[in-house]
């Protein structure tokens, strides 16, 4: 047992919430992170992140031997690539990946001048420079679970799963797959903006194909425009049009601009009502960061304390070894 060497990188929880904190604390304002939970074979598994400006994709995977699967990769020195260097934090790398290849959002000082200091750099050594890069560690750091001590984990081995995250983007009209395990970006060929979701889909699901059926271990997540940012685009739209609208009507009359102005009316209701759902969201991923972050040992050692004291620790432990008991004997007799 020892503490780990705070210059390393730790496991965090792969939780939407926990990643549009993240990319907040690095100095990129607007995004957030959304998980998909339709099938991706649902022609309509996109339908509810149609409301503004998609970045990229995240696929979650469990790793298998695809020795015999071929892969386009490609000399693209306009995409920025990074090999994977950092052992716990691939989903962090992932998200990193999506943010620097994005033109017409912005990144922060911090992250735009890290990217232009390594742009002439390879893919290794662009992940090395993004192992040394102090302010995303501290921020992906910063969700590390206390504990009373850190244990040091086994090596892997072959029998255990092992997970990674890859990118999808949309760049110079080519849809290409990040993966930092590779030693460039692979192409899944051209594709228009329109028709990105679409394609990735596609990728996504034939992926998924390749695996023994009943598998489930995949997890979608998909960096897009904050919602809020986007309805209140939607709101200041509908009411410019409201406007004109009522103008037209004190001067004609018109019946049918009273129905229009009902509409519109409905629909900017419809959209302050999706901003509260979202404040609402972010408010409980707030909470739950809060709980991650909170060392909770204090409190169950003075707990574990004040029991003991008043010779309660000692019955309360028995009586949970007589459930686990029985509770064991019960499975027992199911199986026979």
């Amino acid at each position: 047992i020892e503490l780990e060497d705070m210059s390393s990188w730790c496991t965090i929880e792969s939780d939407p919430g926990v990643f549009t904190e993240l990319i907040e604390k690095i100095g990129v304002q607007g995004v957030q992170v959304e998980e998909i939970w339709r099938d991706i074979n649902d022609p309509f598994v996109f339908e509810d992140i149609q409301d503004g400006p998609v970045y990229g994709l995240i696929l979650l995977f469990k790793c298998q031997d695809e020795k015999n699967v071929t892969q386009d990769i490609v000399d693209a020195p306009h995409v920025f690539f990074a090999q994977q260097k950092i052992p716990n934090a691939c989903a962090t790398q992932a998200i990193i990946s999506i943010l620097m290849n994005q033109d017409n959002l912005d990144i922060g000082s911090g992250l735009s001048a890290w990217k232009e200091g390594v742009a002439e750099f390879s893919p290794e050594l662009k992940g090395i420079a993004l192992e040394n890069a102090g302010v995303v560690r501290q921020v992906h750091n910063s969700f590390r679970r206390p504990e009373a001590f850190e244990v040091i984990e086994r090596p892997a081995t072959e029998e255990d799963d092992a997970f990674h995250y890859v990118s999808y983007i949309q760049y110079g009209g080519v849809l290409y797959e990040l993966d930092g395990l590779q030693r460039g970006p692979i192409s899944h060929g051209v594709v228009e903006e329109e028709g990105f979701l679409e394609r990735v889909r596609e990728v996504i699901s034939e992926r998924m194909s390749r695996y023994e059926e009943g598998e489930i271990s995949f997890n979608i997540l998909v960096l897009i425009k904050n919602r809020v940012e986007s309805y209140n685009v939607k709101i200041q739209e509908l009411e410019d049009e409201l406007n004109d609208v009522a103008i037209h009507y004190s001067s004609s009359e018109d019946p049918s601009d009273l129905e229009r102005m009902e509409s519109i009316n409905k629909q900017i209701e419809e959209y302050h009502n999706r901003i509260a759902e979202e404040q609402a969201k972010f408010d409980k991923w707030g909470k739950e960061n809060n709980k991650r972050r909170h060392n909770y040992v204090p409190f169950l050692f003075n707990l574990l304390e004040c029991l003991a004291e008043q010779n309660l620790l000692h019955p309360m432990l028995e009586a949970a070894k007589e459930k686990r008991s029985q509770r064991q004997e019960a499975q027992a007799s199911e199986k026979e």
